[in-house]
């Protein structure tokens, strides 16, 4: 019997505060946090880096923008010559990447060394960049700064060295230099004592000789010589041709130092795993007549699970930044398309940030597409994307299997916070065969076959979730399990998740964690995404995000549940140029919802307890408005939010550009549908 639309349990053990101690290597001092000289060119701090999709935050001193360029005619020989425009006042040296057309795969990028104040011109052999009628006799192209290698020098500010400690980093080159001439690269680190350097590591990388050097390469130095000693150390760079004068991309992973430590023996693993488009409406947990999510419905009587939970946002990186930022979208400012960074205007603090600061070690594991690292990576020790395309199957268990992989050989070095993401049930549906014979009778195909690969993820789980307890052992595994948006099967026209209406919008929410979280408790409170983060932060006995639209929800699911009231749900749908609509917002509780457009004809409720399948809308305005009071709530948040957005917060169309992302990162969101040719 489904937990949620049968009986309800309302058992649970008494809330213990995290005690007991262990000693291991854990990190205790991260360097790219420190302070630091750097001795010529300027050196960001903490810029996350991706190399052979992975994402490190990293001592990196190169940036990138976009320029534009023209080709001519084509020659004889088929080839063309092009002209990039270099932004005025560029005075380093830098690396030009050209795709030549939209979404290029990785076998035709190009890359030229530029110089500084000088034209940028190349040639585009024949037959790459093809471009389509109408499209111009040009394109744009990616120029990443280069600084000198050799005055890429840092050095940190004075710490402290703890008995038994050892420095653990990354070194590595970023892509954009893999197939330039003359870009190996030497690395060293000096350890200065009062002016007095004295060497403890050296190795060089060529990834243009040398393929195997294409990865983040990890080191570990013991640090015992220098002991109860406060020293600084110099991290340095120079290239290794003959030369000397090479263009490349050097940079330091995430350095920190490890020491003996004791930590809480019960301080839980906590693990986020984000079954992408899984709606509420499919899963046997929440009502669906057939078994399409038993073992959740296992984990569920075991934890606490949320029968109104609702996202903020039918996509799934909006979705995502409300749950990591406990912010609405017109506040993170995270709307449509890739972004390459977080919205200035919006440094709100992330969960993986907080808990890092904490001492947890934050890795996660992705599948790429909308969750970019260059967004979403802040806070992680390592955030690994897979741009693995799969047409024919869903990708959760290679996904799975590299999550526990990682974990397995580094279990004894947690607490670990684990984000695992998975688009396994995002269309195109591709149920493996043993499932694809279930449910004949249920209608559209495209629903059958989404509910089947449901089953299919719902059974890996059955084999994922007890290989992460068995994992953290006696300390403990904090589990949330939620979906960021669900999908709609023609019940309002059409099979996607870019409309507001519950088949999307209303997404599975489970807390699990024995001994603290009640078991077999079903809260049937209106919740929100936002309400995950604070609600992590709060089981743990963390400091609250400020600000935050969210709240903590751990006051229900301690076995003394407490009163939880004015629970109004938000969400916002994004803005499309074909939609007439163009903004829609909505106010949502539990016995009605209410859309307020930008087009007063377009404004109208549903209620929900005569009405649970909104297809009768009660217009605004309407005489003896049963609804009256959440009428008001949708209208205040859009004025709210258009005001926001006003002010240089709003985001983009919901299809991405090709031009915007890498052609591996192109080709997975083509594959998902989002982007069109």
């Amino acid at each position: 019997m489904a937990l949620i639309a049968g009986a309800i349990l309302a058992s649970g053990c008494a809330h213990e505060p995290i005690s007991g101690a262990s000693e291991a290597l854990r990190p205790v001092s991260r360097l790219v946090d420190l302070g630091f000289r750097t001795h010529g060119d300027g050196v960001r701090r903490q810029a996350p880096v991706s190399i052979s999709d992975v994402f490190r935050p990293a001592f990196a001193g190169s940036e990138s923008r976009s320029v534009p360029y023209s080709c001519g005619k084509p020659n004889a020989a088929g080839v063309r010559r092009c002209t990039a425009r270099i932004p005025q006042g560029w005075e380093t040296a830098g690396i030009l990447e050209v795709r030549p057309g939209p979404g290029a795969p990785a076998s035709e990028r190009l890359w030229f060394e530029v110089r500084p104040n000088a034209p940028m011109e190349f040639d585009l052999p024949p037959g790459l960049g093809k471009r389509k009628k109408g499209e111009g006799k040009g394109g744009v192209a990616t120029l990443h700064s280069a600084p000198s290698i050799a005055k890429r020098t840092v050095t940190t500010d004075p710490v402290l060295i703890a008995d038994g400690a050892v420095l653990r980093f990354s070194v590595g080159v970023e892509t954009p230099a893999w197939d330039l001439e003359e870009a190996g690269v030497r690395f060293s680190i000096e350890v200065d004592v009062e002016g007095s350097a004295s060497p403890l590591f050296e190795t060089t990388l060529d990834p243009a000789e040398n393929p195997a050097d294409r990865i983040w390469r990890e080191e570990s130095v013991a640090l015992d010589a220098w002991s109860d000693e406060t020293v600084s150390f110099v991290f340095r760079t120079e290239s290794s041709s003959e030369s000397g004068e090479g263009i490349s991309l050097p940079v330091w992973g995430d350095p920190t130092i490890y020491a003996p430590r004791a930590a809480p023996a019960d301080a839980p693993w906590i693990v986020l795993v984000s079954l992408d488009t899984l709606r509420a409406r499919s899963m046997s947990l929440y009502g669906r007549e057939h078994r399409t999510t038993p073992y959740l419905e296992e984990l569920a009587s075991r934890g606490t699970a949320f029968a109104r939970a609702f996202t903020t946002f039918p996509k799934t990186h909006g979705s995502h930044m409300s749950i990591f930022s406990s912010l609405l979208p017109h506040r993170h400012g995270v709307f449509g398309g890739v972004r390459s960074e977080f919205p200035a205007e919006s440094r709100a603090p992330m969960l993986s940030e907080r808990l890092r600061s904490a001492g947890w070690r934050t890795v996660a594991f992705t599948e790429n597409g909308l969750l970019d690292g260059r967004l979403f990576s802040r806070g992680y020790d390592r955030y690994e994307e897979s741009k693995f395309v799969a047409l024919d199957r869903g990708e959760a268990r290679e996904t799975f299997a590299r999550t526990l992989e990682w974990l397995e050989v580094r279990a004894d070095e947690g607490p670990f916070y684990v984000f695992v993401h998975t688009y396994e049930v995002h269309g195109p549906y591709h149920p493996a065969e043993e499932y694809q014979g279930m449910w004949p009778e249920i209608g559209p195909s495209s629903l059958r076959s989404y509910e089947q690969e449901t089953r299919g993820l719902d059974d890996l789980l059955r084999d994922f979730v007890p290989r992460l307890e068995a994992l953290a052992g006696a300390r403990g595994l904090l589990l949330v399990v939620f979906a960021d948006h669900g999908e709609e099967f023609f019940e309002h026209g059409g099979v996607d998740h870019g409309k507001l209406f519950d088949e999307v919008m209303h997404v599975p929410l489970i807390f699990h964690w024995p001994r603290h979280v009640a078991a077999g408790r079903v809260v049937k409170n209106v919740v929100s995404v936002t309400d995950i983060s604070p609600t992590v932060l709060d089981l743990l006995g963390l400091p609250a995000f400020v600000p935050a639209d969210g709240r903590s929800l751990a006051g229900l699911l301690r076995p003394e549940a407490e009163a939880l009231s004015g629970a109004i749900a938000f969400g916002q749908m994004p803005r499309q140029p074909s939609n007439e609509q163009t903004w829609q917002f909505i106010a949502r509780s539990a016995v009605g919802k209410c859309f307020s457009s930008t087009r007063p004809e377009h404004s109208y409720c549903f209620d929900l307890v005569t009405d649970p399948a909104e297809k009768v809308r009660i217009p605004f305005g309407a005489p003896n408005h049963p609804l009256s009071a959440l009428q008001l709530e949708a209208e205040r948040y859009r004025l709210e939010a258009m005001a926001a957005m006003s002010q240089g917060r709003a985001g983009g169309a919901n299809k991405v550009s090709p031009s915007a992302v890498d052609p591996a990162r192109a080709r997975k969101l083509r594959a998902l549908g989002y982007i069109e040719d």
